[in-house]
């Protein structure tokens, strides 16, 4: 199967998976949570947007959950893999790292964040596989290559099997009233094997699904190349969310949204959403069947605070009312109560976008997240006709030098600014190290993101950004079809791959 035919089917294929559920586990309002950290955290205003709830969703990273086996700056932690990692110990420190970060009576949303291996063999980072047949071949020094294959997918899927399911086991256990889950489950490499990991579905109480914006809207054709078509976003959160919603059947789905632009696009990575895209990520999940949004972000320095305190007043705070409004009537607006009423059908986006940004250039290095903005909301991710220069290398996000790379275990925790720190018994891994980028793909950077290699993000979203390397990959090949259909004047459904 071609890698677009692949994301193409990944993409649709929840379409069939919902058509006839619809929001079937849908219920009551839509609810708004606060799951941003970092050490200038407390400097948010959340106050600003009331309808943002804190303290309702706790994010638990690798650091603060348990003995969490992976390799950081070459070095094998906890075991490193999970066919080498000890359970016991990993569950000793996971009760006691739930005792410091989840309230007793805790009921809301409890997110478990492990992303450097998969639960699946198959989009498992090479070198975790490799890591795992050396431990086979040390096993069975007689096995041929195919038997090291074959041994080593065996065992790595059943050990991250049952260090998945006891963690969050023992999690319920801890705390029974929350709602327990993993970031991102299910991703889009699981939308084919859902059957297969029905034993996930099946342990945890909420899911998590991920509903990043990754590029702005354009309604010119053809669609520039760090743009993306008005149908791309609803689709993709069709699989994603919509999927989540199907297997989740009653229980919560929550997804996760963010008010900047993706780091895989090198154009407008970081910039704050303009109006048109943060209306369509905070209405498409739950249009999809999401009972919640979860902001996250990670706030390194002052300046990105203040970046968030400005775009409250200028921007996210006119949304939400609006979206609140629209999901939340009037006769449903206490806090909590009823039903919810039914879900709208997804229409057309109808926000006109922006006007273009002062001198038109939309400039991949203006305005960067911690660039010393200290008022003034300027966004450059503007949908118009003055397109970028798509081989205009992005800034590198700080502005200045890099922050100190954080750990999460001494920071507030997510959701509640008064929270204990915890002990630092983890190593704090630098998010996005070593993801590469489809060299294919015209104009896409191959480069590591410097905030995230600087450590100036948490655990930065791994395997959501080999998703979205997919994503990207087979968005560019179906435009590249679909200008040499236009050339040649051919229907599309009869034009090359050209993969």
């Amino acid at each position: 199967m071609t890698l677009r035919r692949c994301i193409k089917g990944l993409v649709f294929s929840a379409a069939s998976l919902v058509a006839a559920a619809g929001a079937m586990g849908q219920t009551g309002r839509y609810e708004m949570l606060w799951g941003a950290f970092g050490p200038n955290e407390p400097q948010v205003q959340t106050s600003q947007a009331p309808l943002i709830q804190r303290g309702r969703a706790i994010v638990l990273y690798t650091g603060q959950a348990g003995l969490y086996p992976k390799v950081w700056e070459g070095q094998n932690v906890n075991g490193g893999v999970p066919v080498t990692a000890d359970i016991n110990v990993h569950l000793t420190k996971l009760r006691a790292d739930i005792d410091q970060f989840i309230p007793a009576n805790f009921d809301g949303y409890a997110v478990i964040d492990y992303e450097d291996w998969d639960a699946l063999w198959v989009d498992t980072p090479e070198m975790y596989r490799e890591m795992t047949r050396n431990v086979v071949r040390a096993q069975y020094a007689s096995l041929t290559p195919a038997q090291v294959e074959e041994y080593s997918i065996r065992d790595h899927e059943a050990a991250a099997r049952n260090f998945l399911l006891q963690t969050i086991n023992a999690a319920k256990a801890q705390r029974p009233n929350a709602k327990w889950g993993y970031y991102g489950y299910p991703r889009l490499h699981h939308i084919e094997h859902l059957s297969s990991m029905q034993w996930l579905w099946d342990a945890s109480t909420a899911f998590y699904p991920v509903a990043y914006t990754v590029y702005p809207m354009s309604e010119i054709r053809p669609t520039p190349w760090d743009h993306a078509e008005p149908s791309f976003f609803p689709n993709l959160m069709q699989t994603l969310v919509g999927t989540a919603r199907q297997i989740a059947g009653n229980k919560p789905v929550a997804a996760f949204v963010w008010c900047r632009y993706h780091n895989i696009n090198p154009t407008f990575q970081y910039q704050m959403l303009n109006e048109t895209d943060l209306r369509r990520m905070m209405r498409e999940p739950r249009l999809k069947g999401a009972d919640s949004a979860i902001f996250w972000d990670y706030f390194a320095t002052p300046q990105q605070a203040t970046e968030y305190n400005t775009y409250f007043g200028s921007l996210l705070n006119r949304v939400l009312a609006d979206v609140n409004s629209e999901f939340n009537p009037s006769s449903n607006s206490q806090t909590g109560g009823g039903s919810g009423g039914s879900v709208p059908e997804p229409d057309r986006d109808t926000t006109p976008p922006p006007p273009p940004p002062p001198g038109g250039s939309g400039s991949a290095s203006a305005a960067p997240p911690a660039s010393g903005n200290t008022g003034t909301y300027t966004n450059t991710a503007l949908p118009g006709n003055a397109w970028p220069n798509p081989n205009t290398s992005a800034s590198n996000g700080d502005g200045g030098e890099p922050a100190p790379n954080p750990d999460p275990n001494t920071q507030a925790q997510a959701g509640d600014p008064n929270a204990p720190a915890a002990a630092n018994t983890d190593q704090n891994p630098k998010p996005g190290k070593g993801v590469k980028k489809p060299k294919a793909v015209k104009g896409v950077s191959t480069k590591t993101n410097s905030r995230f290699a600087s450590g100036t993000a948490p655990n930065g979203k791994r395997m959501l950004q080999r998703d979205l390397d997919r994503i990207a990959a087979a968005q560019k090949l179906e435009e590249r079809r679909r200008r040499a259909a236009e050339r040649n004047g051919t229907a599309l459904a009869d034009a090359p791959s050209g993969d």
